[in-house]
């Protein structure tokens, strides 16, 4: 496992400038195919509010959404939205981080 993350690190970090799905294309050579803790997610360019509700039935926090063409921003950005889960059910104390 931190073997598969060192090297996305390092692979990542030398596609800062890139757009996000070439980002994501290099993360899915790298990324195995099996695992319990890592998940390679396809990017979605349609029916994001279906994704939405499929994704709120794990009760999840949110997702974000992300401009295909973006580079790496580390800082919050203009190119990617939070969009939260207003069910979500461990919101208590954790507001502020959305």
């Amino acid at each position: 496992m931190k073997a598969a993350l060192r090297q996305i690190r390092c692979a990542s970090s030398a596609l800062f400038n890139s757009a996000l799905v070439d980002r994501k294309q290099r993360r899915h050579q790298i990324v195995p195919r099996k695992s319990e803790r890592l998940l390679y997610c396809e990017h979605i360019e349609r029916d994001g509010e279906a994704l939405f509700r499929l994704a709120c039935r794990h009760d999840p926090e949110g997702i974000v959404a992300k401009h295909k063409g973006a580079p790496y921003l580390p800082e919050r950005q203009s190119t990617w939205t939070k969009i939260r889960n207003q069910n979500y059910s461990h919101w208590q104390g954790r507001e502020e981080l959305f």
